[in-house]
């Protein structure tokens, strides 16, 4: 049912946006002219259409507020960096979206909430953040219409809250590619309230008060992380479905009749104990299972990417945790070809221990001449030497172009200190990076990689005197292309 809310609600979005006259758009760049970076900066904003051809409709006239009085939809997209401060934040009513995209963190410094009946987007992509620093409160629904709070994204994003209070009738769906962190608990304040998980949801605590209908549930590939107990009510049920995997810190305190229900291939996985066991239910034909093993992970990835520069012949890692616990480090392995033999090529240091996001970066500017399939992984290593292989990225890049006569050395031979390497066909060389290194008969130096032809010129002005005399390689790499030149050295 609310799955089928979800697609009408971003219909809804689309249509009325398209329709011109019908539904506000604020558009947060910090790129604008003028901008200052703060919310109430309008120039920061742009209003992409209006509601005044509608009659008995008021547009907003200013920056959002984010408790509208305007009867006009409003919808805020937000595409940098800002922060809101020292006023109550409600989102419903006429504001019925927040999509943060293009990489932005959106931060509300104190509590926010979802109003009475509304039906909410948060949607996050391109790994931006939504962070508020102190409650999340969906508040309570009327007895014909829960309130609704959709959290969508394309899994490299999460709305990071310090709290969940999740009140009567109120509903959370963290849709695929939706993620919803809590880092303290999260409690049920009254009847028919829950959260219906096909993304990744992880949070301190679960605690379920009052009567029945309260529910977590999990369906498809959902992942559901709780660091300590879950507290279910005494008639309260929950019940995990699809290929879901549930990890479950602490005890699952399931006294009385309430019911922890584990469906299809649904795995809960839990460190300490059932209190009821005969209400650990087991339904369907599947293979679901409880799991008296404890797997909640040092480190939480909230995404992990690969991307290729073809500018500067590397390619790069990113990745982000939104907790880490006794994390050592990170070693970047790397396999060619094919999968069956992956080598560590760098190491990044983790942070030990971190209740908050960490973002990391690696770049291989050491690539395979021949092109071809690379696949990359991270290790994480605890402090105690235990390790965690995350899953395998795959890139294809392309190969080196071997060149001849684009480049030339002069003079040649050369007693090395006027040395200079010069274009010869500036057709092929589009300013991209150079990386170069010098290959004598007994030794190969490190790589180095500079911006231009002078700064090439310079670094050789100052190796090439020191070298012995003899025949050595120039190796020039720029973009794709790559030329060797001999050079004599006389004494």
């Amino acid at each position: 049912m609310f799955r089928l809310f979800k697609v009408l609600l971003m219909f809804s979005i689309l249509f009325f946006a398209s329709w011109e006259g019908y539904g506000q758009t604020f558009v947060f760049d910090t790129s604008r002219a003028g901008c200052d970076g703060t919310w109430a900066d309008g120039d920061c904003w742009d209003v992409l259409n209006s509601c005044s051809v509608l009659g008995g409709f008021t547009n907003q006239t200013s920056p959002p507020s984010t408790n509208p009085t305007t009867t006009c939809p409003v919808d805020i997209i937000i595409r940098g960096d800002v922060s809101i401060s020292g006023i109550p934040i409600s989102f419903g009513g006429s504001l019925q979206s927040v999509r943060v995209e293009n990489g932005a963190n959106f931060e509300i410094i104190g509590d926010a909430s979802i109003s009475s009946d509304s039906e909410v987007l948060f949607d996050l992509v391109e790994s931006s953040f939504f962070r508020i620093t102190n409650e999340l409160i969906v508040s309570q629904g009327s007895s014909s219409d829960s309130t609704l709070l959709v959290i969508d994204g394309d899994g490299s994003s999460s709305v990071v809250v310090n709290s969940i209070d999740l009140r009567g009738r109120a509903v959370i769906l963290v849709e695929d590619g939706g993620s919803l962190i809590s880092d303290g608990p999260t409690k049920y304040n009254g009847n028919s309230s829950r959260i219906d998980v096909y993304g990744f949801f992880r949070t301190l605590e679960v605690e379920i008060k009052g009567g029945s209908n309260h529910q977590l549930n999990s369906y498809r590939s959902a992942r559901i992380i709780v660091e300590e107990d879950i507290i279910l009510g005494v008639t309260s049920d929950i019940t995990f479905n699809g290929d879901s995997e549930i990890d479950v810190g602490g005890n699952i305190d399931n006294s009385g009749s309430a019911k922890i229900i584990a469906s299809d291939n649904a795995k809960v996985y839990f460190c300490g104990i059932i209190k009821t066991p005969k209400n650990a239910v087991k339904e369907g034909t599947g293979s679901s299972e409880f799991i008296n093993s404890c797997r909640v992970l040092p480190v939480d990835y909230l995404y992990i990417e690969s991307s290729y520069s073809k500018a500067s012949n590397s390619t790069s890692l990113t990745w982000a945790t939104s907790k880490e616990w006794e994390n050592s480090r990170f070693e970047i392995e790397r396999a060619i070809g094919t999968i069956d033999h992956f080598e560590k090529i760098g190491e990044v240091s983790g942070m030990g221990w971190k209740d908050n996001i960490t973002e990391y970066e690696y770049f291989d500017s050491r690539l395979p001449l021949a092109g071809g399939n690379i696949y990359y992984r991270l290790k994480q290593v605890d402090i105690n030497g235990e390790f965690i292989l995350s899953k395998v990225l795959s890139l294809k890049i392309p190969g080196v172009q071997f060149t001849q006569g684009v480049w030339r050395a002069y003079p040649n031979p050369t007693e090395g200190h006027q040395l200079r390497i010069s274009l010869l066909d500036r057709s092929q060389y589009n300013q991209e990076k150079i990386s170069f290194r010098i290959i004598q008969p007994n030794h190969v130096s490190k790589s180095l990689t500079v911006d231009s032809e002078n700064e090439l010129n310079e670094y050789l002005r100052q190796i090439i005197p020191s070298m012995p005399s003899g025949v050595f390689v120039v190796e020039l790499q720029w973009g794709q292309k790559l030329e060797h030149i001999k050079v004599l050295k006389q004494r």
